[in-house]
């Protein structure tokens, strides 16, 4: 198996937590941080040295990285040391770099409104997330009584006054 085979899956993985948190940014920099310690011959040597235990790896990138790294950037490291494949940071990092303009050059957003939204609530919309191409498919829905719901990825943003109705008849009933 190639080395970007063996990296996307980690690639997809990183992914995934930067589109929770919008952290992309973020992760480019412990990235390229790792992939530059990694590619580093010194670096290389350490990790190579077959005396050198995986904690003693895993403590080394965590202390050289402590103003980069966070806690997931430190539980990849411990993923990569564990499965001895910390030397792929560097296929990992240009993968990921690749992957991202990819998926962030366009974004579907569902939006399920009560009534048809006017073109320059569209463009409002759209302009709202910044650094997207966002392609926008609208579905009219006149139980929602009023307002709309937002479909992006896995995430949903219910701002209809069914789903706020609803939510308050919980918080009422909970009380």
């Amino acid at each position: 198996m190639d080395n970007y085979s063996i990296a996307r899956p980690y690639v997809k993985a990183i992914l995934d937590v930067a589109a929770e948190d919008n952290t992309y940014l973020e992760w480019d920099k412990m990235l390229n941080f790792l992939s530059a310690v990694v590619s580093n011959s010194d670096a290389q040597s350490f990790l190579n040295n077959m005396v050198v235990t995986g904690e003693e790896k895993i403590k080394f990138f965590c202390e050289v990285g402590s103003s980069v790294l966070n806690n997931y950037g430190e539980n990849l490291i411990r993923t990569l040391v564990q499965a001895k494949r910390v030397l792929l940071l560097p296929v990992i990092y240009c993968l990921y770099k690749e992957t991202l303009q990819v998926v962030r050059s366009e974004l579907d957003v569902n939006l399920l409104v009560a009534q048809q939204s006017s073109q320059d609530l569209k463009v409002e919309f759209s302009d709202s997330i910044p650094g997207e191409q966002v392609g926008i498919k609208e579905q009219v829905s006149p139980e929602l009584i009023a307002g709309g719901v937002a479909r992006i990825g896995n995430k949903v943003v219910d701002g209809s006054y069914k789903g706020q109705l609803a939510s308050l008849r919980e918080f009422i009933v909970s009380e």
